[in-house]
């Protein structure tokens, strides 16, 4: 019986320490078991009720926080019919990873910016990520 690929979706713990002078959050290191390389890290902001989607890594595996604002995840198993949601924020730290050909979207859903930091098991290539036009799916943001 074949698996849906969002099943391979991890969601692990993050270590935020407390401090008067500012909060320190503990995003990964190389004996974490969900690490899978370094290739590059990168941040990206998103907007209040902005969209970033559709897009799949067909080599790339991604360990994304949130440290800053909150963020809705959208993942999408093609296969199978199937959406999965992930919230990612700074009040609730924790790590995604996300295994390559799942095709996914994020929405900023706190006022402001919010913050996401992507460190990837390969530095970016335009030729193994594959990007849809957000109409691709007819998933409602809204809700």
């Amino acid at each position: 019986m074949e698996t849906s690929s969002i099943k391979f979706l991890k969601i692990n713990s993050s270590k935020r320490i407390n401090n008067s002078k500012g909060d320190l959050i503990k995003f990964i290191n190389k004996k974490s078991k969900t690490y899978s390389g370094f290739g590059e890290i990168y941040f990206t902001f998103i907007n209040y009720n902005k969209i970033k989607a559709w897009k799949l890594h067909t080599k790339m595996t991604m360990q994304l926080i949130v440290p800053i604002g909150k963020i809705k995840f959208v993942f999408y198993d093609e296969k199978f019919n199937k959406y999965k949601e992930v919230i990612l924020s700074e009040k609730n730290v924790k790590v995604l990873t996300v295994p390559p050909n799942i095709l996914f979207g994020f929405k900023g859903i706190k006022k402001g910016k919010s913050l996401l930091a992507n460190l990837s098991n390969i530095v970016y290539d335009d030729k193994e990520v594959i990007n849809y036009p957000i109409k691709y799916l007819r998933y409602d943001w809204k809700k």
